[in-house]
């Protein structure tokens, strides 16, 4: 009857044959191919590029157990291991890094492709490499070889590979080189700070501004030596700037940067030396982190591995355990440039004209979808010009006629870098580890230490420039030798603790030395809240004569009390109210203690205030020269930036000139400040959430969002590939939470832990817990691509032991014949 009905109705027929059918058999096709792409985690497999068997042996979250003869073999392995679970990432990494990212996705894509060749991070990874030892040069070539490896003998691709129609390229030394990095420049934006600073400067009178910004006085502006105005330009490319990098490439964000703590054995339960470390960076799916147990010839390591690096970044050998915290050092300067106005290929030094370098590239650009209908575009040549301070980074958005040069630690060409991650997997002690310390020059980071013999230790570490005249806290005279650098802090000057009394070290990008510390290192601390709180909440354990446990540590990492937030509560909860909204808002806030619950609504009601507080006693002011200049993300990057602690001391006794805004009587004390600011943010919560406050749940209008790169950018796939999570916490908090409003979406955090990490030294005895924030693969099919996402959410860990029991999952990797 069925057939005799299709049969009778030849549209119907048609469509089924023609188009339900070969639609369906496509799909078919698509999931079994998409299903191919996960990797195989049993059974045996001929790899080319290793000498001996490898076997690998994966946990319950699908974290790696490599065992092999040789070091060299275990980088392979690395490498062959990540690109089988992030092949996706490592291409992205590399297109990004190299500026390559318009050839996959457009003329969209242009821009930070050219900013991104501009800096050269190539070149400069090519000079890195010469400057590392043999062994590290091998560990890096191994790794490669065993992405590649992989590449040449999968049997499918990842979907997004055959979304955007595109094959893997080659991974080379040098693409490890630049990802390192690319994780400086993500812990960096100095250059950024000194275009807020010059912006400022430009707007506020000298007390305002030495308030806000008090390492700016004695500073040398531009405008001192050289003639330069607001409409240059200046000001339009650090908008530039910071929308392309802080929006697009998720770098340098507010305080980016991580908490790490030590406690030595004297004061532990166990009596071994405990190392806690959570290292900040812009959240992603799949994340920037691979849990791995390395086990070769020499090599034995645990813990996290930057993804596109062979050897674990942060964690522990058999002999000591370490961490790191990003150190804030001003490693970055930007120099304007006289250029010769009767030849623009010239530009001044010292009263000469020197001939400015020039370089061409050539980026390819993918044509607009769809490609069959779309002419191919010719690849986009494009001038980069660079000089004795480095590349010019202004000409990316031609806005202005001096050009802007960046000198940067990072574009040196004796980055040994790696040689220091390298050489921290194989360290016995407190000396080597040092030693591979001193080998850092970017990023600039806080090493934390501990040891099975309970020592623990703090260095700075990394290539910090000594400059010849002031701070390099605004963009300097690129012609003048008075502005260079002179030379850079000697490494055995670095700060360092070792061993202190108080049997605890702690790190939160907060400033850990004397003010009598005789070189200048940064001028951009993160407030003290986080380490203060983490050394509050260590110091009450010892005061009550008990001994910290790994569970103390766990429950300090997922701590959510803000210690900024509380210190200004008592000024909040005085406000004489007007209004029955403001009296009731007040009211909800009068028995909170600062603590940032996901399930309460103060903490709500306090974040939007103070916001909106930061934009009533600054907008003005910034507004008034600013306004007809499309400077929104700038703007707001000042009045971000501004903290809590200076809002407090701005509204105290003797600063009220800042509650009189210069172009408004409405606010002619600081209590109409904060009610006009709280009347602000009960409008914005009652747009958002509705006019019963109860509802303003902050773990409802608060939410941690894992973006996929690119296609959280593709709307009708977003919600396939992205995660979100509803949390608590804030930018103060240990367990962070720096998110910024998004209109109708409420607060979403893009930065954030990355992964937590608990290390117990004590060899067999020790514990290893941890948890990364999504999960081990970048396979959207694959179980491990977002089952960390929750338990990390709730604060829970998985621990990662020397041996693993479960052979379960059992990959043996054996020599291809030749």
């Amino acid at each position: 009857m069925g057939t005799f009905i299709v049969l009778k109705k030849p549209l119907l027929s048609r469509f089924i044959f023609l188009i339900l059918l070969p639609l369906v058999a496509f799909l078919t096709w698509l999931g079994f191919i998409a299903l191919s792409s996960l990797p195989k985690t049993d059974g045996s497999f001929e790899v080319s590029g290793i000498e001996a068997p490898v076997e690998v042996l994966r946990d319950d979250w699908g974290v790696v157990f490599i065992e092999a003869n040789s070091d060299k073999d275990a980088f392979f392995t690395m490498g062959y291991l990540q690109a089988q679970e992030r092949l996706w990432q490592l291409e992205i990494q590399k297109r990004m890094a190299g500026g390559r990212l318009s050839e996959v996705f457009g003329k969209s894509m242009v821009e930070q492709d050219v900013f991104m060749r501009s800096l050269g991070l190539y070149s400069a990874a090519e000079a890195a490499f010469d400057s590392l030892s043999p062994d590290a040069k091998i560990a890096l070539t191994s790794y490669a070889n065993g992405v590649n490896a992989w590449i040449d003998e999968s049997d499918a691709l990842p979907s997004e590979f055959m979304m955007f129609d595109i094959q893997p390229q080659y991974w080379k030394e040098v693409d490890s080189l630049a990802w390192i990095k690319v994780f400086a420049l993500n812990l960096g934006g100095n250059y950024l700070d000194e275009l807020e600073h010059y912006a400022a400067s430009q707007v506020l009178d000298n007390d305002k501004l030495h308030f806000i910004y008090p390492d700016l006085k004695g500073e040398t502006s531009p405008t001192e030596v050289a003639s330069f105005s607001i409409e240059s330009g200046y000001l339009a490319l650090a908008n530039e700037l910071f929308n392309k990098q802080n929006m697009q490439l998720q770098l340098g964000g507010k305080f980016v940067g991580s908490n790490a703590w030590a406690v030595s054995g004297k004061v532990s339960s166990s009596g071994a030396t405990i190392l806690a470390n959570d290292p900040h960076l812009g959240l992603q799916i799949p994340s920037y982190w691979f849990f791995a147990n390395i086990k070769g010839e020499e090599i034995n390591a645990k813990g996290a591995a930057l993804v596109g690096l062979p050897v674990i970044l942060f964690g522990q050998n058999t002999h000591i355990a370490w961490g790191g915290t990003n150190l804030g050092a001003d490693v970055q300067d930007l120099f304007v440039e006289q250029v010769n106005v009767h030849n623009p290929e010239q530009y001044l030094v010292n009263g000469k004209w020197q001939a400015i370098s020039e370089r061409t590239e050539l980026i390819s650009v993918k044509q607009d979808f769809p490609a069959a209908m779309n002419k191919p575009l010719k690849p986009l040549k494009v001038k980069v010009r660079s000089t004795r301070n480095g590349p010019i980074i202004s000409d990316v958005y031609g806005l202005i006629e001096n050009p802007v040069a960046l000198r940067w630690t990072a574009l040196d060409p004796d980055d040994t870098s790696f040689q220091a991650f390298y050489e921290l997997n194989y360290a016995n002690d407190w000396d080597d580890f040092k030693s591979s310390a001193n080998s850092l020059v970017a990023p600039a980071l806080n090493l934390l230490y501990a040891d099975n013999d309970g020592l623990i230790g703090l260095v700075a570490a990394g290539k910090i420039p000594v400059r010849k005249t002031g701070k390099g806290l605004l963009p300097s005279i690129g012609w003048d030798d008075r502005f260079q650098w002179q030379g850079f802090i000697p490494r055995k000057q670095l700060p360092e603790i070792k061993d202190p009394h108080s049997g605890y070290i702690v790190s939160a990008n907060d400033k850990a030395f004397s003010d009598d510390y005789p070189y200048f290192i940064s001028a951009k601390w993160a407030p003290t809240a986080r380490a203060e709180r983490i050394s509050e909440l260590l110091a009450n354990k010892l005061e009550s004569n008990s001994k910290v446990t790994m569970i103390d540590n766990a429950t300090i990492q997922g701590d959510i009390k803000d210690l900024a937030v509380a210190s200004i509560l008592p000024l909040l909860k005085e406000v004489h109210c007007e209004t029955t909204t403001q009296c009731q808002a007040i009211e909800v806030i009068k028995n909170w203690d600062g603590n940032m619950t996901k399930s309460h609504v103060a903490p709500t009601i306090v974040t939007v205030w103070l916001d909106h507080l930061r934009q009533t006693l600054l907008l003005e002011d910034l507004q008034a020269p600013y306004n007809k200049l499309e400077l929104d993300m700038f703007l707001g990057r000042i009045i971000g930036n501004l903290t809590i602690s200076q809002m407090l001391d701005m509204l105290s006794t003797g600063q009220e000139h800042w509650c009189d805004g210069p172009n408004s009587s409405s606010h002619s004390n600081c209590n109409g400040v904060l009610l006009s600011s709280l009347d602000s943010a009960i409008e914005e919560l009652t747009k958002l959430a509705g006019d019963d406050m109860e509802g303003w749940i902050w773990g409802e209008l608060h939410k941690t969002v894992y973006q996929h790169q690119p296609i959280s950018q593709i709307k009708l796939l977003k919600g396939i590939f992205e995660r979100s999570i509803n949390n608590g916490g804030s930018v103060n908090s240990v367990n962070v939470a720096n998110a910024s409003y998004q209109p109708s979406q409420g607060y979403e955090q893009s930065f954030g832990a990355g992964f937590r990490q608990i290390i117990s030294l004590g060899g067999a005895s020790g514990e290893h817990w941890f948890m990364n924030s999504t999960g081990q693969s970048g396979n959207i099919l694959s179980k491990h691509y977002d089952d960390m996402v929750e338990p990390f959410n709730n604060l829970e860990y998985a621990t990662l032991p020397w041996l693993l029991v479960s052979k379960n999952q059992k990959l043996s990797l054996l020599p291809k014949n030749k």
